[in-house]
């Protein structure tokens, strides 16, 4: 009886959370076409982060819609600008490669391969940005240059993310339906879970950092 109980208890935590997932995945979806999908990814994306967040800190009963508006709205001109500038970093870098890739000698192939390096690490960086953007009230550039640090000084766990992220993507596309509804939420709460444990281990060594 007991038995049957805990396992019953399991299916109604497991299909709560599914339902949560998809609810933040429907949230993102529409507030960030709301913002005509090129303003609205990045403010969406940290309110979906914000809640995620909250969820790995313990805090399950958060009123989600409240949260997530209030986040997207507040942070809205923020979370645009720290996106647009690590767009703009990545842009810069390939052209940057392709143009020493371009140059046939040996310096330049020298220079396309640390660059290459440089392009992995701004790739990992890029997992770190919005947990950053809702664990920490810093500057706009203090975003991007943890991120690169976070990613450069904890290796392992930004492998976890890349592979974690990997492994959703193929379970979303491999079963139809699943995309709309269970695809970026998972994926947020993985990524922060994994961040939130790094930013544990640092805030005590950052005092810039609030």
């Amino acid at each position: 009886m007991e038995e049957m109980e805990g396992l019953i208890g399991r299916i109604y935590s497991l299909c709560e959370w599914i339902m949560r997932f998809a609810y933040i995945n429907i949230l993102w979806i529409f507030f960030t076409l709301l913002g005509f999908i090129v303003f609205g990814a990045a403010p969406a994306s940290a309110a979906m982060f914000t809640i995620s967040r909250k969820w790995v800190m313990g805090k399950e009963d958060t009123p989600i819609f409240s949260v997530f508006w209030d986040t997207y709205r507040k942070g809205f001109v923020k979370a645009n600008l720290v996106t647009f500038f690590m767009l703009l970093i990545g842009f810069l870098l390939y052209i940057d490669i392709r143009l020493f890739q371009q140059m046939e000698n040996i310096i330049s192939y020298v220079i396309s391969f640390i660059l290459m390096g440089v392009l992995l690490i701004y790739f990992a960086a890029c997992f770190y940005i919005f947990p950053l953007l809702v664990h920490y009230e810093i500057k706009i550039f203090q975003y991007i240059k943890y991120s690169f640090l976070y990613a450069v000084s904890y290796p392992m766990h930004s492998i976890l993310m890349i592979v974690g992220t990997v492994i959703i993507y193929f379970v979303v596309t491999a079963i139809p339906g699943l995309l709309p509804v269970l695809s970026v939420g998972p994926l947020s709460v993985l990524i922060i879970s994994i961040s939130y444990r790094v930013f544990s281990k640092k805030t005590q060594h950052m005092g810039s950092l609030t």
